[in-house]
C-alpha cells in the first residue's frame, strides 16, 4: 500500500483526501468547540484533522499535520518533556 506524502496529501482534492483518511486512516480522537467539530485521525506517518462546521453541517476543511505540528497543537509541553524524560505521576 502506497501512502501520500504529507505534502502530496494537503495538495490533494478535499475528497481524495477524505476518502484516503476514512479508508486508512485510525481514529484518535474528537473534540467540539463553539465553532466547530474536530476529529483526528493517524494516517500513514502523519496525522489529519477533518474539521466541521457547526454553522454548515459540512466539511469545512481537511489537512494534514506533522507529527511536530500536532505535538505542539495537542500535546502539553509539560506532560510531553515529561514523558520523554521518563517522568511519571501517581
Amino acid at each position: 500500500m502506497d501512502f501520500y506524502s504529507l505534502t502530496n496529501y494537503n495538495e490533494s482534492h478535499l475528497l481524495v483526501k477524505a476518502e484516503e483518511v476514512f479508508g486508512y486512516g485510525e481514529y484518535i480522537e474528537s473534540w467540539i468547540s463553539e465553532r466547530d467539530y474536530v476529529k483526528l485521525y493517524a494516517y500513514s506517518d502523519f496525522y489529519v484533522e477533518i474539521i466541521y462546521d457547526h454553522a454548515t453541517f459540512s466539511i469545512s476543511d481537511i489537512k494534514g499535520l506533522s507529527i511536530d505540528q500536532a505535538v505542539h497543537k495537542y500535546v502539553s509541553i509539560t506532560e510531553f518533556h515529561n514523558e520523554m524524560n521518563g517522568i511519571s505521576f501517581p
